[in-house]
């Protein structure tokens, strides 16, 4: 019967092994989403760039439009254009980086110690997930 129990200097060994592991798996998870976050803000920070110019661009033709000929506002405008599109394709180059961060993240997987934890986790989510999609049937069912 003394087999099925640790002793405490195995426990302790243990223990320490899965506190380890899951320290070490939260800083893998906290980088993964710090790398993803990172990519996203610098996305946005691009966006408002590449809008801005596009915004000007069609400023600029716009007031070309409307001087019938006078001045060359419409050099401004294609110059601008350009600078839009070289926004977007930077844009577009950093969140495939996003993209590739937001991959590497879910691929991560807990080290063996850990998957009984996260089975558990799992499971109660689903059923947190459960519940609530009930109670919004039966919400629903109770407004008709």
């Amino acid at each position: 019967m003394d087999d099925q129990f640790l002793d405490s200097s195995e426990f302790d060994r243990y223990d320490g092994q899965f506190q380890r592991d899951l320290e070490i798996y939260t800083l893998n998870l906290k980088l993964h989403v710090s790398e993803e976050g990172h990519w996203l803000a610098k996305g946005r920070k691009i966006l408002r760039w590449h809008i801005t110019f596009a915004v000007l661009a069609c400023i600029f033709m716009i007031i070309q439009l409307c001087n019938w000929g006078e001045g060359s506002w419409w050099l401004l405008g294609i110059a601008c254009s350009a600078i839009s599109y070289v926004f977007a394709f930077r844009h577009y180059r950093v969140l495939r980086k996003a993209g590739a961060a937001s991959e590497a993240f879910r691929a991560l997987e807990p080290p063996a110690s850990l998957r009984p934890l996260r089975a558990a986790i799992d499971a109660q989510i689903e059923e947190e997930d459960r519940v609530a999609a009930e109670a919004r049937r039966t919400r629903r069912w109770w407004r008709r």
